[in-house]
């Protein structure tokens, strides 16, 4: 009896390692790579455009009109992101898409101080829900295509191309809960576009154009345009549309300004007794003594270097803001240090992350 079973288990070994059909059942499929669209931008475009929206916003005395990008659908719903400053104070709002059907649109929710909003409307016939990549891995250099409304109605859905001019730029508002993380573009932008994704070469959304610089008192500038990057914008999206009441609930680990050391010069590091060898990490250069501070009550104080932050290296002030609103709140994680005051000993302390909301 045994040496049946074993030849029934040799005769059904030798069936599946020899027949095609079985071998190729248990093959994981390829995947296949997006195109590169490096040397057709007029394929991209045609490729994108039906996930690109022009937004108009009825104000009480006027109107005004930004651009925005087809994110996700749901049910008889697609939802669109743009920029808050393209919804603010308005009434009502309309989406206009690439085949000429016009819906009426709803708020979801927004967030004034990173520029987010997010919208919902009934599916037209004709639609794209677009793509997007990591834009933590933006380069400078790299090309980008924008497609947006700089003049409505007369000049809607145009594309315009340039490269990426500088990533990691902070904007800064005296507050490092609302300082702006950007990525600023080569390439024509204007106010109409705002809202609107940028592309890279795969079709792929890596960014929203939110800010154009044209002077600053008696100086004026030319082509400084910058978009929030996509993968920041999802983040403040995905926080909106899960809380409560669709606002965007910041992690919070108390209130501090921060120095990058990659900003330091070499008499600097000697100054403040930061390791010379050292280049990534930021100093607490201030920080507010109020009641449950969460940095305060994990052991850091003014001159404190953090060099990781929940299991992360912390390389600058964009790193740090980025691991923080990927927690949780009321997450507990572990905070790695050197305390400058005193000596170059790595500490570890204990952050107890809670919630803020910007008003």
């Amino acid at each position: 009896m045994k040496y049946k079973i074993k030849l029934i288990i040799l005769f059904f070994a030798i069936i599946f390692a020899c027949c095609p059909f079985y071998g190729n059942a248990i093959k994981a499929k390829n995947i296949e790579a997006p195109t590169n669209y490096a040397n057709d931008t007029a394929m991209l475009y045609e490729e994108v455009k039906d996930g690109v929206v022009m937004i108009t916003t009825i104000l009480d005395d006027s109107m005004g009109a930004g651009t925005g990008m087809v994110y996700k659908e749901r049910d008889t719903h697609l939802y669109i992101i743009t920029n808050y400053h393209v919804i603010q104070d308005g009434v009502e709002f309309y989406c206009d898409f690439n085949s000429h059907e016009r819906k009426s649109a709803s708020v979801i929710g927004y967030d004034e101080h990173t520029d987010i909003a997010v919208l919902t409307c009934e599916k037209p016939a004709k639609y794209k829900v677009l793509s997007y990549a990591n834009s933590n891995l933006n380069k400078e250099g790299e090309e980008v295509i924008a497609i947006g409304n700089p003049k409505s109605p007369d000049l809607t859905f145009t594309t315009t191309k340039g490269i990426i001019a500088k990533t990691n730029v902070i904007m800064s508002y005296g507050d490092f809960y609302c300082d702006r993380h950007l990525t600023m573009l080569d390439l024509a932008l204007n106010p109409g576009n705002s809202g609107g994704p940028s592309f890279n070469v795969y079709g792929q959304v890596i960014g929203i154009n939110s800010i154009k610089y044209t002077s600053d008192g008696s100086i004026y500038y030319e082509g400084l345009n910058f978009m929030i990057p996509i993968s920041d914008a999802l983040n403040v999206v995905n926080r909106i549309e899960n809380h409560k009441y669709h606002v965007f609930v910041r992690p919070f680990f108390g209130n501090a300004k921060f120095i990058d050391v990659n900003s330091l010069f070499y008499y600097d590091k000697v100054r403040n007794n930061v390791p010379l060898d050292l280049v990534t990490g930021v100093i607490i250069n201030s920080i507010d003594d109020e009641e449950n501070n969460p940095l305060i009550e994990a052991g850091l104080g003014k001159n404190c270097l953090i060099t990781k932050f929940a299991g992360q290296e912390v390389i600058d002030q964009v790193a740090l803001r980025r691991i923080l609103y990927s927690l949780n709140v009321y997450q507990k994680v572990d905070i790695e240090y050197i305390d400058l005051n005193s000596n170059a000993e790595v500490k570890i302390g204990r952050v107890a992350i809670n919630a803020l909301v910007l008003k």
